[in-house]
Formats: structure tokens, C-alpha cells, sequence
């Protein structure tokens, strides 16, 4: 059931582009959806014993192809549509077999990839990749259900149906409770595989890839878990970052989470979806899409029930702010050789010496939560936090954070934040501290999250610019959920000043702003105010307002 699944959402994808559906072929279950240069979709399927390939040729309109003879119950595995056409691969129902079945400029061809005789060997599930000429690159393993070895091989098949298979690794490392899942990516002519696998309570994954006569093996990600279920799918990003998904047996947490992986000069992951099955991946420049077959409880569909059902879904990646902070020597080398040299102040970011490390609040369980993630990052150092829906200053840097640490250093404090001005009518929209005197620098001695207007013991507002020791963590591991079941930086803050902790406030002048942007009215006005007062394109940008809306500006 698990195979077919993960195979079916592939179908379901054709609907989910234009919220409509189409039938490509009646009584068959199962099948995969691949699209051509020029984005014309064709699906991949077995009924019987005959591979089709069936093309949309007009809006609910589909032309099959009879491909290749199969063995009854063989599966399609991976397909792609290069070049010279239609490739897939296909897997016989005993996973002891694998065809290689593409378009020839007359009929197709069948290439047989591997074959195990031995009751003791399967095959893993493959992975396809194919060059700019559209010749096939093919990944699997070859597993030994006795010692639970696995042997990683990769195939390429030139354009006369010639094998050229090179060992990865001998039978042995890693071992797997289950045939380990394999994809090859292409880094221009060079091909790197990614493979997954499990044994006694631990599931990785691995990037394999040449250096010299042999391989190295890269850690993606190893965690707690039990084996992958289904295909591991990989590719690269339009920037050159490999990502890679696959789904995680956990069967002590009673789930199946998705892992979406991105490796840059180092590798993290994270799960993208709690209980699916991943069919598919997409790399667009908006960031990565993992498309699977998510368990869903019939309730979501407005039936009764306590049955789950299979529901096509799709978790996006947020790699933006990673990607932008990469290191780009190809922007560097256009911008110089365009004469954009100006512009090459905007990285000089890259020239510091900074190292960026990311990680990600899998569930959105408060701002106490999601601060706890980076402990691994700071260790036993103070640190800065500084909220991302908060811009401090206009068109300046700020110097908020400098006198914050500063403030820290000095009066030996636990923490220090910043804080604004609010009118008494928006005390109730933030965190209000209690002020011990009135100085720039001063002593906090309560914190209140949005009171009411009677209640505020000031009007001092939180303003999302904090610095704090380590003693924080433990803190926030003290700190119970809310009734909105989440966790508060507040109350963790709240909890150290109960503990005789020092806490203290650092006003905003009146010449460094605080913008919201934590909302579309609020973003949209400070868009605009910014967009007015750039010292750039301000005044075009006001003459053009002027112009558009003239008298009745």
C-alpha cells in the first residue's frame, strides 16, 4: 500500500495545477507525471502487462502509447521527459528486476538495468536523472535481506543502449533495515547520489560523490528513526544548492514525517510535513515545493469516520534568506563586468568574516519557542535577538543594538531590551514593561503582555530588539505553554525577574523609529514611507505619485 500511494499522487498532480481534473486512464491507479520543454505533460503507467505513456494532446484530451511489454505487477519507479523524449524506469513486482524503457526516433527501447536471482537480494527503489542531451543517468542499490547489507551503484546508458555502471560502494556500509532509496544529481557533467537508509534506530542520509578513483559520502541528515518508505528525489536548486526528500519510518512517534534537506558548504534539514508519503520535487526560484500523499482524517473533507484517507498536498520550502546570504561569485563577476561596480557595496556583507547559521521553529509554538531553537547556535554565549517583523530606523543605521549590549555589559544584566513609546490607546497591542526611574538606561521590574489601557504600568512598549544571557534557555524550559498552547518570551522573562535576575531597558531615541511590519497595512505603510524618503528614488517617486493622483492627492 505504501509503494502504491506514493506512486498515485503522481496522477493527482495533473489536477492540482488548475484546481481540475482529467482522466488519463481509466481503472489504473497508479502512475507518474512528467512535463517536456515546452510544459506539454505526459503520465506513465502499467496496466497488465504493457508500460504506457500517454501525452495530453488537448484540454482533456490524452494519447497513450504502448511503451514496453512488463512483468504483471511491475511498477513505474521514475520518469522524465528529455530532449529525445520519454524515459522511464520500471520495477517488477519481486524488486529483483529494472527496466530502462525510453522514446526512439523509432519505437521504443527496453534496456534491462539489473537483475538479482538470489531470494536473499532486492533492489532499491531507483532514482533518474537525465544530461542536456537526454541520455540517462540511473542510481540503485542492491540490498542483502540476510545481513542487511546494501551495494550503491550508479548506470549511465549512452545513446545506443550501452551500460556503463560504476560500483559506489562495495556491499556493506550502510547496513538498512530496508533496499536503501537512491537519486543521482547532475553538478554540470558530474554526478552525485544521494541515498537514505535505516538500522537499529537511526535513519541518514548520505551525498555521495567522486573524488579521485573513488567515492566520499557527505552526512545529510541522521536522526532517530527507523527506515525510509518510498523514493528519495533530489535535484538543484536554479542557484546550485542541492536539495533532496524523502519520507521517515517513526514508528515509536507513530508518524511518517517528511525530511526536506539542503546542503550548501554545510547540510540541514527539516521536516516539512508530519505524516505523508513524498511523490515529488520542485525547485522553482521561489523556493523549494515537495509535493506527497499526506494521511489526512476524513474530517477534512467533511465526512464522518475514523478512518484516515490519502490527500495530494504540497509543503514549500523558505530557502530565500539562505540563498541571498550564499557567497555568488557569478554575481560578482557580471556586476564587475557590466560596470555595475556600485553595486558590489551590497556585499560587502561577504567580506566580514560572518558566518550564517539557520535553523527553523517546525511548529509555531511562540516566540519563547522559537528563540529555544538557536541554543545550539549561541552555547554558553550572550546573544543578540532581533525580531525580523520590526525594521528600527529610516534609511540609517541604527545604533540600538551597540547600546543594548552595551547596557548588558555594564549593568552585569541577564537582559536588556529595547523599548518604544506608545500612545496609551496601543498599550494593548505589545509587551509593556514597569520601569524602576527614568533614566535612558534603567531598571525593569514587571513586563505585561498586552494589558489593557488601565492596566499598563506604562507606556514603554517591547520593541523587538532584546540581548541575553544563556540563563535564558533554561528559562523558557521552565516556562509553560500558554492557554493558546504556546510558549512566551514574556514569561520566560517574567520568570527570570522573579529569580532576583537584573533586567533592564533601553529607550529608543526619537530619531531611530520603530516600523511594524508585521501585518499588510502596517508593511504596506512603511513600503511607502520608506519608498517617498529614499534619498535615491524618493523624489522621482513623489513626482510620480503627484502625477497620478494630482489634485486629489
Amino acid at each position: 500500500m505504501l509503494r502504491s500511494a506514493a506512486l498515485g499522487a503522481a496522477i493527482a498532480l495533473v489536477s492540482a495545477v488548475g484546481a481540475s481534473a482529467e482522466v488519463v486512464a481509466r481503472g489504473v491507479q497508479d502512475g507518474f507525471l512528467a512535463l517536456n520543454g515546452k510544459a506539454v505533460p505526459s503520465v506513465a503507467f502499467v496496466r497488465g502487462s504493457t508500460l504506457y505513456v500517454s501525452t495530453r494532446s488537448a484540454t482533456g484530451k490524452w494519447t497513450p502509447a504502448a511503451a514496453a511489454s512488463v512483468s504483471p505487477g511491475s511498477t513505474v519507479t521514475a520518469f522524465k521527459v528529455g530532449p529525445a523524449g520519454p524515459v522511464v524506469l520500471v520495477e517488477s513486482a519481486d524488486v529483483r528486476t529494472l527496466l530502462l524503457v525510453r522514446r526512439r526516433s523509432v519505437g521504443w527501447q527496453t534496456v534491462r538495468l539489473a537483475k538479482v536471482t538470489a531470494p536473499r537480494f532486492r533492489l532499491g527503489w531507483p532514482g533518474l536523472v537525465l544530461t542536456r542531451a537526454g541520455l540517462p543517468v540511473i542510481a540503485y542499490t542492491r540490498w542483502n535481506g540476510v545481513n542487511l547489507n546494501s551495494q550503491l551503484l550508479v548506470t549511465r546508458v549512452d545513446a545506443k543502449g550501452r551500460l556503463t555502471t560504476r560500483k559506489i560502494t562495495d556491499e556493506g556500509f550502510p547496513k538498512s533495515l530496508v533496499p536503501p532509496p537512491a537519486a543521482p544529481v547532475l553538478f554540470g557533467s558530474v554526478v552525485h547520489v544521494v541515498e537514505s537508509y535505516g538500522y537499529r534506530g537511526v535513519l541518514g542520509a548520505l551525498e555521495w560523490f567522486p573524488r579521485g578513483k573513488t567515492w566520499t559520502g557527505f552526512g545529510l541528515d541522521a536522526g532517530v528513526g527507523d527506515f525510509p518508505v518510498g523514493p528519495v528525489l533530489a535535484g538543484l536548486s536554479p542557484g546550485g544548492v542541492l536539495h533532496a526528500a524523502w519520507t521517515e519510518s517513526l514508528t515509536s512517534f507513530d508518524t511518517a514525517p517528511v525530511t526536506l534537506a539542503v546542503r550548501r558548504k554545510i547540510a540541514s534539514s527539516k521536516f516539512v510535513l508530519d505524516r505523508a508519503l513524498v511523490t515529488g520535487l520542485a525547485l522553482p526560484s521561489t523556493g523549494a515545493e515537495v509535493a506527497a500523499n499526506a494521511w489526512v482524517g476524513r474530517e477534512a473533507f467533511g465526512q464522518t469516520g475514523d478512518q484516515y484517507v490519502w490527500a495530494g498536498t504540497i509543503a514549500r520550502g523558505k530557502s530565500s534568506i539562505e540563498d541571498h546570504f550564499d557567497d555568488d561569485a557569478d554575481l560578482i563577476r557580471t556586476l564587475r563586468e557590466t560596470g555595475k561596480e556600485d553595486l558590489l557595496e551590497e556585499l560587502e556583507y561577504e567580506r566580514m568574516g560572518l558566518h550564517f547559521l539557520y535553523t527553523r521553529q517546525r511548529r509555531q509554538r511562540g516566540l519563547g519557542d522559537a528563540v529555544l531553537c538557536a541554543e545550539n547556535f549561541t552555547g554558553t554565549e550572550p546573544f543578540v535577538v532581533a525580531l525580523g517583523d520590526s525594521i528600527i530606523g529610516r534609511h540609517q543605521p541604527s545604533l540600538i543594538v551597540e547600546r543594548l549590549i552595551a547596557a548588558f555589559v555594564e549593568h552585569d544584566a541577564t537582559c536588556a531590551i529595547a523599548v518604544e513609546e506608545v500612545p496609551d490607546d496601543q498599550v494593548s497591542l505589545y509587551g509593556i514593561v514597569k520601569e524602576s526611574d527614568r533614566g535612558e538606561v534603567f531598571g525593569i521590574t514587571d513586563l505585561v503582555e498586552k494589558p489593557r489601557r488601565d492596566e499598563a504600568p506604562s507606556n514603554w512598549a517591547i520593541a523587538g530588539r532584546y540581548v541575553f544571557a544563556p540563563d535564558l534557555f533554561s528559562a523558557i524550559k521552565r516556562t509553560g505553554f500558554d492557554q493558546r498552547g504556546e510558549i512566551q518570551l514574556t514569561d520566560a522573562i517574567q520568570l527570570l525577574l522573579r529569580e532576583g535576575k537584573r533586567v533592564v531597558g533601553v529607550r529608543l531615541p526619537a530619531t531611530e523609529k520603530r516600523y511594524d511590519i508585521g501585518n499588510f497595512e502596517s508593511y504596506f505603510e512603511t513600503f511607502v514611507e520608506f519608498a517617498l524618503t529614499d534619498p535615491v528614488y524618493g523624489d522621482r517617486l513623489r513626482k510620480h505619485v503627484k502625477e497620478l493622483f494630482g489634485a486629489n492627492l
